[in-house]
This record gives C-alpha cells, structure tokens and sequence, in this order.
C-alpha cells in the first residue's frame, strides 16, 4: 500500500484536502467539517487536524496578517504538533522528527512523484518557520 497507514502521510492528505477547500478563496465550516471528519477517518485525532490545518495557513502566507505574534507563536506550536505547554526537550524532537520525516533526500529516495516532492519542500519550509518562532520566543 502507498500510504501504509502513515500518519505523516495521513497528515499530509489533510493538509491537501485543507488546500482544495480554500481553492474558491474561502474556508466554508461545511468545507471544515468534511475535511476533519475525513481527517478522523484517516485515523487522525483532533490534535493532528488541527496541526495540518495551522500548516497550510502558514504555507499560505497567513501569518496573521497583522495579528498579534501570539498568534503566530500559537500556529507555530500547531505546526509542529506540540502543545506550547510541551519542553523544550519534547518541541525539539517535534522538530526534528519533522525535519527527517520532510527532508528532501529521504523522500527522494522512496520515489516519491516531483508534485508530491514540491509539497514536502513548501512544507518543510513552514515547519522551518514554525521552529524559528518557537525558538525565538523560548530564547533556545
């Protein structure tokens, strides 16, 4: 099976499936609902939705658009998938899981198609930011 009940890839679907209902240039809450109801089905949990769904805002630029750097320190924790709450021990294994799991040559060399490729190096990017963030605000 392609996916193998990866959870990372799960996630990634979710993030996907987030970039089409915005395609219009809104986010309906019928559109939401779908998506994380698809999202439960895939065998995610609220934390990951929530954790795809910070990360295409980010992927899409969405920094707040003038709202408080809370926010985005909020949607940084998001996207990686910690609670603000969680150590620093445990937001740099976060980070790096994401990083190994994102990383361009690992992906290469399970054959992953170019499309999918690009999507894993914009997303590597927001995971980038997000851990700029949360480094900063934590003076690590």
């Amino acid at each position: 099976m392609l996916l193998g009940g990866n959870p990372s890839r799960m996630s990634d679907i979710v993030t996907l499936l987030l970039a089409i209902a915005h395609a219009d240039g809104h986010f309906h809450q019928a559109e939401e609902v779908l998506v994380r109801r698809i999202s439960l089905e895939l065998g995610l949990d609220d934390r990951h939705f929530q954790s795809c769904k910070a990360t295409f805002e980010a992927g899409r630029g969405r920094s707040g658009g003038g709202a408080s750097s809370q926010t985005s320190i909020s949607r940084a924790y998001k996207v990686l998938g910690v609670e603000p709450t969680a150590t620093d021990a445990e937001v740099k294994s976060a980070y790096r899981n994401l990083a190994k799991e994102y990383h361009p040559d690992v992906l290469q060399s399970k054959g992953l198609p170019s499309d999918f490729m690009e999507f894993a190096k914009q997303k590597m990017a927001t995971v980038n930011d997000a851990w700029s963030v949360v480094k900063q605000n934590r003076g690590l």
